[in-house]
């Protein structure tokens, strides 16, 4: 139902949602580094972006921001999918393509699988449960850069939305 809604927003339709997300990520990268530089708690040179947020009060403020950018990484992943699945249903003079579709599921599940692993590098603290920190980390980096795939539904699906119009 959420999808649906979110799909017919009129001419912005959910478009907003990875701005919203860049803004949030951006937004915890530079108050938890400024903050730990402040208070002395990394190197202000090169410091990891999980360092930055391992001490409290800067993990507080970094599990908070990183959270919201797993949720928005969900609602994306989930509205992509159903968008693409839309597409594809409304286009009935072609056969669907099922490797589209394989691709599409594939890509939803690494998608949401790597939102899983950037709320669990938000909630375990790199010094206070590093194999769960790493397990996190290494599940939501690879799994968020398959959703590269969404570059080859757009050249895919581009020709079956402007053949329509």
């Amino acid at each position: 139902m959420l999808e649906r809604y979110l799909l017919q927003m009129g001419r912005i339709g959910a478009g907003h949602l990875p701005v919203l997300f860049s803004i949030n990520f951006v937004a915890m990268l530079v108050i938890t580094y400024s903050f730990s530089v402040w208070r002395g708690d990394v190197d202000p040179v090169f410091p990891y972006i999980s360092a930055s947020g391992d001490s409290r009060p800067e993990s507080c403020i970094f599990s908070m921001f990183l959270n919201v950018c797993a949720f928005f990484i969900a609602l994306i992943v989930i509205l992509r999918y159903h968008l693409v699945a839309e597409l594809l249903s409304q286009n009935s003079d072609q056969e669907e393509d099922p490797l589209i579709s394989l691709t599409n599921r594939l890509s939803l599940f690494a998608g949401l699988l790597g939102g899983v692993g950037m709320f669990i590098v938000a909630n375990f603290q790199e010094t206070a449960v590093i194999q769960i920190h790493l397990t996190g980390l290494w599940t939501s980096l690879p799994l968020s850069g398959c959703r590269v795939d969404s570059s080859y539904f757009t050249y895919v699906l581009s020709s079956l939305v402007f053949k329509r119009i």
